[in-house]
């Protein structure tokens, strides 16, 4: 199990009560690979703090390169102004 500062986290989404929450942290085999989640706390629910996992994956190093392209490329995107309308965007993917 991974210590607590071998783990990235960060909030990086708060909308309508929701907090959306992504982590990053080794996992033991194989080596060289990453474990994401992407989880939801509702500040609504029963346990306000209780995480409710979305997605999890285990990435290798080009998976987490591809990611992080991927996302640069959004970036650039919504900082220039063409990002495509969100339902555009659902049915190419």
């Amino acid at each position: 199990m991974p210590t607590p500062s071998h783990v990235l986290a960060r909030t990086v989404s708060e909308t309508g009560g929701f907090r959306y929450v992504a982590r990053l942290a080794p996992v033991a085999s194989p080596h060289g690979t990453l474990s994401f989640t992407l989880s939801t706390v509702w500040r609504d629910a029963r346990d306000p703090d209780a995480e409710r996992r979305v997605v999890q994956m285990d990435l290798d190093a080009d998976a987490v390169r591809r990611l992080g392209e991927l996302f640069g490329e959004g970036l650039s995107l919504l900082e220039a102004g063409t990002a495509p309308d969100a339902r555009v965007a659902r049915t190419q993917a």
